[in-house]
């Protein structure tokens, strides 16, 4: 668990002071990809089954 403790300080004249932010912004990863490519000339045939993860099983025959 993080805490973080503060204090109120009563002043007849008040205090001036200053804001500074110390948490650091994350860092976000950079999410590099390979890409897909598909080869336009193959085409499913009938004996083809597609199960719902995409992928191909062949019919046996």
């Amino acid at each position: 668990v993080e805490m973080t403790i503060g204090a109120t300080i009563h002043t007849a004249q008040g205090l001036k002071m200053t804001e500074t932010h110390r948490i650091k912004p994350p860092i976000l990863p950079s999410l590099q990809m390979p890409t897909l490519e598909v080869d336009p000339s193959i085409s499913l045939s009938n004996n083809d089954e597609i199960s719902q993860k995409g992928k191909i099983y062949q019919a046996q025959s």
